[in-house]
């Protein structure tokens, strides 16, 4: 005698197990604690991030005043600095052209060494500060001498005199006039004229 069974029929078939109630329960709170966790752990991430953004914004407003305050501070030294820079392109090039013109009276190009350029020279190198010369006058003999020029003190006329006296060039000579005079135009300077002859009477 044979049977058949029918596999196929549902009451045969293997019953799948399904989660129960419980483990849905555990799993659902395992995701929530999950989730919370990275929840969590990415606000304290925002938080630090935010406590290092604060420190970096006071430093850079800290960088921003005191940037502020040195350009502030720089800006009137820029003025002085190149006002500096002028005064030192000026005195260079005076400077300059005094080299110039000391090398040309030294080397005998405009007379020889025992000519003019040894009054110019000694002239040029007997400076007084405040006294300057309008005008200079050498006979071709070198016999009169005529010296004119403004002084801001006339104090200054007896020291210039004293300092020509050391140039080999003046040496022996006599000044015959001295003449000072204060210009009503001006009086705040002194103009003088200088003469002297190295001959008798």
């Amino acid at each position: 005698m044979k049977q058949e069974i029918n596999l196929y029929q549902p009451i045969l078939r293997k019953r799948k197990k399904v989660f129960s109630a419980r483990a849905l329960l555990q799993a659902s709170a395992a995701v929530a604690v999950g989730l919370l966790s990275f929840y969590g752990y990415g606000l304290w991430q925002v938080q630090s991030l935010q406590g290092e953004l604060a420190g970096l914004e006071g430093q850079r407003d800290v960088a921003s005043r005191r940037l502020a305050q040195l350009s502030a501070e720089l800006r009137p030294n820029e003025k002085k600095s190149r006002l500096l820079e002028d005064e030192v392109e000026r005195l260079s090039r005076e400077l300059e052209v005094r080299h110039k013109v000391r090398a040309l009276l030294t080397s005998g190009a405009y007379g020889n060494q025992g000519g003019f350029s040894e009054y110019l020279a000694g002239l040029a190198r007997q400076r007084v500060d405040g006294l300057w010369l309008t005008g200079v006058e050498i006979s071709e003999g070198r016999k009169d001498v005529g010296i004119s020029g403004s002084a801001l003190s006339p104090e200054l006329l007896p020291m210039f005199v004293q300092r020509l006296a050391e140039e080999s060039a003046f040496a022996g000579t006599r000044f015959e006039t001295v003449r000072m005079v204060r210009p009503e135009a001006d009086v705040s300077r002194v103009d003088f004229e200088l003469r002297t002859s190295t001959g008798e009477g």
